[in-house]
Parts: structure tokens; C-alpha cells; sequence
């Protein structure tokens, strides 16, 4: 990309865009087994029946913001734990914690080197109106599995609840010039 320097190469995916046409998206990810981590994440995922989204700086960067993610993020429903902990059985818990606004739970794996971080939500949790099945997420297809993302606008919000101001102005401006 101009005016973007990496060590890493070029990694093209096939998404789908948010209007609904198919595109292609040539992006740096700046960890590497990024890709590979996201396509374990969605084949676990996607295997079970547990609803879920990308959520944070992977979700933006791979919506076309110019971010460049430390980690993978996803939010889920927090009846889903005991299932997640089967899924990810064998993968080192960096730490596990309570949010202090007590919506959320929050554990951090070690996959592929790559930290994963899992939200799960509580009845009461912001996030879970994003959860919802007539909720619509956007689909992003890497290699062959879809990756459920939320929406550039439910991110937004989410940044203003989470008080990170700074990448809620960043996507309203993204939003804006599309």
C-alpha cells in the first residue's frame, strides 16, 4: 500500500464489501501467522454453533481502515465459556478477568504466537444487542472460512461506549468518505 512500509508481504483477501459486492483488498498485516490464527479461529468457530464477530483493530483494518492490529479480537455470548474452553483446550490462557464495568468477561489466549482476545458477554453486556441473529454482521471471507465481523457503524458506537473517542472519530471520518 503507498506510503505504508512493512516487512511483511502483501496478504490478499477475498471479502465480501460492506455494499455487498465482492472485492478484492490488498493489506499488510504486520504479525505474522495473523491469517493463519484467523482461519484456526473461524474453522473453531464456525465448526460449533456459537455466534460471534471480530471486533476491534483486526475488524477495522480488514474493512479497509489504516490500522494495524496487536491482536485478534472477537465478541461472543458468555453462555458460550465452557464451549469456548473445549475449543481452545491446549492453547496457553495469558489471563482471564472480569471488566470492571462488569458486562463482560474477558480471556486472552496465546494461538500461534498471536494473542487472542475473547469477550464474553453477560445478559447485560452492550455488545449482545451486536449478538442478536437479526442482528446483520458483515462477512469477510479468508482462505475458505468466513469471518462474521461487526458492522464499521457497531464498532463506532461501541468505541464511544468503551470511552476510545479517538477510533470512533476515525471510523465516523472512514464512514464519511466512502
Amino acid at each position: 500500500m503507498p506510503g505504508v512500509e512493512s516487512s511483511s508481504p502483501p496478504v490478499t483477501l477475498r471479502i465480501t464489501m460492506r455494499t455487498g459486492t465482492e472485492g478484492w483488498i490488498v493489506g499488510y498485516l504486520s504479525i505474522p501467522n495473523m491469517k493463519q490464527t484467523l482461519s484456526i479461529l473461524a474453522e473453531k468457530l464456525n465448526a460449533s454453533d456459537i455466534r460471534w464477530a471480530l471486533t476491534g483493530s483486526m475488524n477495522l483494518a480488514l474493512q479497509g481502515l489504516s490500522v494495524h492490529p496487536k491482536r485478534i479480537g472477537i465478541v461472543t455470548m458468555h453462555e458460550n465459556r465452557d464451549t469456548l474452553s473445549e475449543l481452545f483446550r491446549g492453547y496457553p490462557i495469558i489471563e482471564l478477568f472480569r471488566l470492571e464495568n462488569d458486562e463482560a468477561e474477558e480471556i486472552r489466549y496465546r494461538v500461534n504466537s498471536i494473542e487472542l482476545l475473547i469477550c464474553l458477554e453477560f445478559e447485560h453486556g452492550f455488545y449482545r444487542q451486536f449478538l442478536d441473529p437479526n442482528h446483520s454482521l458483515v462477512q469477510i471471507k479468508i482462505n475458505t472460512h468466513d469471518i462474521p465481523c461487526l458492522r464499521l457503524e457497531d464498532e463506532l458506537r461501541a468505541y464511544e461506549h468503551i470511552g476510545k473517542p479517538e477510533k470512533a472519530e476515525m471510523i465516523r471520518t472512514f464512514l464519511a468518505s466512502e
